[in-house]
């Protein structure tokens, strides 16, 4: 334990693989980059339509979600967004 000690000051071995790999966390930074560009991006009219699809009530929400490959928790915000009164 002394050489580990003296070179890791008292780290246990578990803490030093925890850390971010590269110097500056390249590699998430990477992989943010890309998710951001292949982000599915959908206009208002696609959002309305997969709502009004919603209400309908032919499919389950999980249903209609999985068809059109996006969560529950963006369908809720569009339908929120979609029945707000203003």
């Amino acid at each position: 334990m002394g050489e580990f000690a003296n070179t890791h000051q008292g780290c246990s071995p578990l803490a030093t693989m925890r850390q971010k790999p590269g110097p500056d966390g390249s590699a998430e930074r990477h992989v943010k980059e890309i998710r951001r560009k292949t982000r599915r991006k959908f206009s208002a009219e696609g959002k309305i339509r997969i709502v009004l699809e919603g209400l309908r009530e032919e499919y389950s929400i999980a249903e209609l979600c999985g068809r059109e490959g996006i969560s529950l928790g963006i369908y809720c915000t569009w339908s929120k967004e979609f029945l707000v009164v203003r």
